[in-house]
């Protein structure tokens, strides 16, 4: 099944925004890139061009070819880390709070913390689509680099409590289970607006299968949906929550299948009649 999102983040700078799926069926997707796209927008919304994931690799220094960097203790020694983004995934294999970029040789050569700073104020543009399993699940986007292991799924959230500012106040421009036919989705064009920096949104779904046929023999198969809101504002991170926006899925077991047929001749006629007759007979009436 596809999910296509459009999600406008004001005060989420792209590179803090991590859109995350994760299933009962126990499988995750980690800071999604393929299908998902970010648009960087200044402090007056605007568009100022598309996110890079790999933007440090622009601000890379030449190295010498034999060259292997320290991964810093989180990975097994001889093992190489590269560039700044080795050593983040590192970190983040290892559940380490990535709080030291300034200290290590690969992000200080990146010039790493000179690019967070200059987009510390920008919002994001967040679009695309997910393809996730027809089960129950979540999808969320939340501040910092996700990592999972074992049963447990944590982001770093030092980036985000350490910029001032942040928050998840959004816009959701559009959300389709599927293609999008002629409903509107209840979540279509919904905006809240926070200045508390922990504020966690929930909107928990019922999908619902949703068959179209059509006159002409075209079929269409999509979902629709209902959905119940929840904001929790803990004062301080922890177990309550992480701040974000989660979306927690569930699937419906009934079908809805919406036909188009034609109305017979007849019954058109028999129409006609009956509103000729109505006429005639109020007319009578006033008379």
């Amino acid at each position: 099944m596809n999910i296509y999102v459009n999600i406008t983040l004001p005060h989420i700078p792209c590179f803090m925004a991590t859109l995350d799926v994760l299933d009962v069926a126990g499988e995750s997707q980690n800071d999604i890139d393929q299908t998902i796209y970010k648009l960087r927008l200044n402090e007056s919304g605007q568009t100022i061009g598309f996110f890079k994931q790999d933007m440090l690799k622009e601000n890379e220094a030449p190295v010498d070819k034999d060259y292997c960097g320290s991964c810093y203790g989180a990975r097994p020694q001889g093992t190489c880390c590269n560039t700044c983004e080795d050593v983040r995934n590192a970190y983040a294999e290892m559940s380490w709070s990535f709080t030291n970029p300034e200290n290590i040789e690969q992000c200080n050569r990146q010039h790493y913390t000179e690019l967070i700073n200059e987009q510390a104020s920008e919002g994001c543009l967040v679009y695309g689509y997910l393809s996730v399993n027809k089960v129950a699940g979540n999808f969320h986007i939340a501040p910092g680099k996700s990592s999972s292991e074992a049963r447990s799924h944590v982001h770093d959230l030092h980036d985000y409590t350490k910029i001032k500012g942040r928050d998840f106040t959004h816009t959701i421009n559009s959300l389709a289970f599927g293609q999008k036919v002629s409903f509107k989705n209840p979540l279509d064009n919904v905006s809240k607006e926070t200045d508390n920096s922990a504020v966690n949104y929930q909107y928990h779904i019922k999908v619902v299968s949703t068959k179209y046929e059509y006159i002409n023999g075209k079929n269409i198969d999509t979902n629709q949906y209902s959905v119940t809101e929840h904001e929790k504002k803990p004062t301080i991170f922890g177990p309550s929550g992480i701040p974000g926006l989660f979306f927690s899925y569930d699937i419906s077991p009934m079908l809805v299948i919406y036909t188009e047929t034609k109305k017979p001749f007849a019954h058109f006629l028999t129409d006609v009649c009956a509103v000729v007759g109505g006429v005639f007979t109020v007319a009578g009436l006033l008379d």
